[in-house]
């Protein structure tokens, strides 16, 4: 469970973070503008990362992110309550390892939809 302005969930937290559903907003047009910001900031991924199709490998990555990344303080390993401070050190790590995760998750699947629609 997270407290304060994040999200309820750790889960709701991390799927926020382009900002589809901003909660720390109190206007949708910041959230929009947030995820525009989010994506013109994606960085290009090496064309081995995105060929990469096994997805055992995928499940080792975020096994190991979220091991590594996520699961960090403030955030422990049981049930909480926890509290993320937006602009905080893990909230910016956070971001950065979403727009990187997200970067290459678009160029997976636009390998995978190139190779099977040719």
């Amino acid at each position: 469970m997270l407290t304060g302005d994040a999200d309820s969930n750790l889960h709701a937290y991390w799927d926020n973070l382009p900002g589809s559903d901003c909660k720390f907003c109190n206007d949708k047009v910041s959230c929009l503008n947030r995820a525009i910001v989010f994506a013109s900031n994606l960085k290009p991924v090496s064309r081995a990362a995105a060929r990469n199709t096994e997805t055992a490998a995928w499940l080792k990555e975020s096994f190991d992110y979220a091991r590594s990344k996520i699961y960090q303080a403030p955030i422990g390993t049981g049930d909480g309550p926890y509290t993320i401070v937006p602009l905080s050190s893990y909230d910016f790590k956070a971001y950065r390892l979403a727009q990187k995760r997200i970067a290459l998750g678009g160029a997976r699947l636009a390998w995978i939809l190139n190779s099977e629609l040719r």
